[in-house]
């Protein structure tokens, strides 16, 4: 054997392949969660569909169940107007009468509040269930949550909404007016149109202010659709939409400047515990799917 010549020639390691970006994959990679177990199932997206539905009816069952008294309810707002002239964000009255006399624009905004806050989670999940079912399962539980959430704050915190508060405080109700396809729900069902003391009921929970579901709804809408949407174009658009519904809350007198931040933080809690479960099912997981 001459020299130089190794008589036990190591063999390099190939590379993992790249992908279509040059990036080489991993095949271990990181856990991906599973889709909803519906998936494979014969009209499984109609079962998904009709259980996601009877969550939210139950949601608003216990919602409307746990309407506070309206006295502590009015105790709660004055201590949180007291606490917003504080830190100086107490803008909902001035901020309201900037716009409520603009016709087209409490039209829009009342299609805005009783319309697309109603439409727009659901076809969040059906684009979700579609395009990214891991996804799904996580953003439609970190939905729950939050709405669970919600629930448990009215019930502990009742808080009455600007446009229930006496007329000293210079707002102007604009409910009469708006749409909603909750209302037209209930009316078709036999409800009444215009509330009275007797089916006040009918509306759900007066007092549940705190948080803002609609901007929690709305917060929760574009984190969902986030990773989905790549150009930032509509990237802008999509932060566009819970912003908007901020503002719509503002001027129709249905929340407080507060009750938008608490909104924020309950689909920040919610959002995060919903991944952690994943992680957690991954972690059990994982063991699994290495070879023995």
């Amino acid at each position: 054997m001459g020299p130089g010549i190794d008589p036990c020639p190591r063999v390099k390691p190939r590379a993992p392949p790249a992908d279509d970006s040059g990036m080489e994959r991993d095949h271990a990679g990181p856990w991906e969660p599973p889709g909803p177990r519906t998936a494979g199932l014969r009209f499984g997206g109609l079962r998904e569909a009709v259980a996601v539905a009877y969550l939210y009816l139950a949601y608003e069952v216990v919602r409307g169940q746990v309407t506070g008294s309206a006295r502590i309810a009015y105790q709660n707002a004055r201590h949180l107007v007291s606490i917003e002239r504080f830190l100086g964000v107490d803008i909902e009255q001035r901020f309201q009468q900037l716009f409520v006399h603009t016709d087209w624009l409490m039209g829009v905004l009342a299609v805005w509040y009783g319309v697309v806050y109603f439409v727009a989670p659901f076809a969040t999940l059906v684009v979700l269930y579609r395009m990214a079912p891991g996804r799904y399962v996580q953003m439609r539980n970190a939905l729950f949550i939050m709405l669970g959430i919600a629930v448990l704050a009215c019930w502990v915190v009742p808080m009455t909404p600007p446009r229930l508060m006496p007329h000293s405080y210079g707002f102007e109700s604009t409910s009469a007016s708006s749409l909603s396809l909750e209302r037209s729900v209930r009316s078709s069902l036999g409800g009444k149109v215009a509330p009275t003391k007797s089916n006040f009921d009918q509306y759900g929970n007066a007092y549940a202010a705190l948080p803002s579901v609609h901007v929690a709804t709305a917060l929760w809408v574009a984190t969902a659709l986030w990773p989905l949407v790549r150009r930032r174009r509509r990237r802008i658009l999509l932060a566009l939409y819970p912003a908007s519904m901020v503002f719509c809350v503002l001027v129709t007198a249905n929340h407080w400047v507060l009750d938008a931040a608490a909104s924020a933080a309950v689909v920040a809690i919610a959002v995060n515990t919903s991944r952690a479960l994943s992680l957690a099912q991954g972690a059990r997981a994982r063991p699994s799917t290495l070879p023995g």
